[in-house]
């Protein structure tokens, strides 16, 4: 589905929400909400450095490999 969603959507601007790690950890931009707050911005690899939130939904979901390689 990713693979798909890459070729259809070349060069444009597409908005996912999704509760699942995996399905955002490839996008340019990722916002994190938290109680309908905003608490975080920015690609995986620096959300995982910077966001707490992000980081806690990231090793409740992927594997602690999977984080940690990305660090």
């Amino acid at each position: 589905m990713r693979k798909a969603l890459k070729e259809q959507t070349h060069g444009m601007t597409v908005f996912i929400v999704s509760q699942r790690a995996s399905a955002v950890q490839r996008a340019d931009r990722i916002l994190v909400l938290d109680d309908g707050n905003l608490v975080g911005s920015g690609t995986h690899a620096n959300l995982l450095k910077t966001c707490d939130v992000y980081r806690e939904i990231c090793l409740s979901q992927l594997s602690r490999e999977e984080v940690e390689e990305t660090l």
